[in-house]
């Protein structure tokens, strides 16, 4: 995992892992609920055709608190 902070609240996660992709972002979207201290909060593919796309080698995550 690295993580590219783009604003105070707005971040780019990018993850490869051999873990199915659905997983990589049901771990970061529980990861930053519990740390968002019951902010609203938002995770969304950078580029929802990854999902779709078994061999992809890197997957990004946009994600937003507040």
């Amino acid at each position: 995992w690295s993580v590219k902070k783009l604003t105070e609240t707005s971040f780019i996660c990018s993850c490869s892992s051999p873990m199915p992709i659905d997983q990589e972002y049901g771990t970061l979207y529980g990861f930053v609920r519990k740390f968002a201290g019951g902010q609203p909060c938002n995770v969304a593919y950078e580029n929802l055709a990854d999902r779709d796309d078994p061999d992809t080698e890197e997957v990004r995550f946009r994600v937003t608190i507040g």
